[in-house]
C-alpha cells in the first residue's frame, strides 16, 4: 500500500506448532520466522445410553489445540436437533453443556461445535422423565360395582415419587376420572362400569397429556 505494507491470506490444510514462513520481494528476502498453525479438537466423554426430556441433563467434555487445552471461555455450541445450548471451557479445556429438551426420541442427531474445530456429530436417546405405573388398579369387576383405579407416578431422572400431580383416567377419549399424586406419587380414583362398558376395557392415566 502507500506505506509498503503488504497482507497475504492464507488458509492452511494442516497444522502445526513449527512453520517457518519467509516473504521475497524479487530477489529480496526476508528473516525467516516462525509461527503455528492451530487445529482445535472437541472430544466427547462418555455419553450415558439416555437421556431425559423434561429434566437438566449434562454432556461433557475438552476442547484442545493440537493437543493441548484451549484457553478459558472457549465457547462450545450444542445443536440438539434445532435447539441451541452453549457452554464455555475451564482452565482445563473442559466444557459442560447443560440441556432440557422436550423432545423423546431414539437416536436424536447432536452436534457440537466450535471455532476452529470441526463438528463432532452425535446420536442419543431421549426419553421421557416421567413414568406412570397403572399396574396395581382392579384388574377386574362387575357392572354396577366400584372399581379402584391407581397410578404410580416417578420421575426417573429424579428417582423420586412425583408429588401433588393431577392424573386424569381416560377410557378412550371419555374421562372417567382424576386424582392428585400422594407423597409416594400414588394417584386413586374409583370408577363404577355401566352395562355398555362389559368385556374387555383399556384404561388410560395422563399426566399433562
Amino acid at each position: 500500500d502507500d506505506e509498503g505494507y503488504v497482507t497475504f491470506k492464507y488458509t492452511p490444510d494442516y497444522y502445526s506448532d513449527d512453520v517457518t514462513v519467509t516473504f521475497k520481494v524479487n530477489s529480496t528476502e526476508s528473516d525467516e520466522y516462525t509461527t503455528s498453525f492451530t487445529k482445535y479438537e472437541i472430544e466427547l466423554f462418555d455419553l450415558d445410553d439416555e437421556y431425559y426430556a423434561n429434566a437438566d441433563q449434562f454432556i461433557s467434555g475438552t476442547v484442545t489445540a493440537n493437543g493441548v487445552p484451549v484457553e478459558e471461555g472457549t465457547v462450545v455450541v450444542m445443536d440438539l436437533n434445532g435447539e441451541t445450548f452453549t457452554a464455555e471451557t475451564d482452565e482445563n479445556g473442559e466444557f459442560i453443556v447443560t440441556f432440557n429438551t422436550e423432545q423423546v426420541g431414539e437416536e436424536v442427531p447432536v452436534t457440537f461445535s466450535a471455532d476452529y474445530a470441526d463438528d463432532v456429530e452425535v446420536t442419543i436417546n431421549l426419553v421421557d422423565n416421567i413414568v406412570i405405573d397403572a399396574s396395581n388398579s382392579d384388574e377386574s369387576g362387575f357392572v354396577g360395582e366400584e372399581v379402584t383405579l391407581v397410578a404410580i407416578v416417578t420421575d426417573k431422572a429424579e428417582g423420586e415419587p412425583l408429588v401433588g400431580e393431577t392424573v386424569e383416567f381416560y377410557i378412550g377419549d371419555e374421562k372417567i376420572g382424576e386424582a392428585q399424586t400422594d407423597d409416594e406419587g400414588v394417584a386413586t380414583t374409583t370408577f363404577t362400569p355401566t352395562d355398555d362398558q362389559t368385556g374387555v376395557i383399556t384404561v388410560t392415566a395422563k399426566l399433562n397429556n
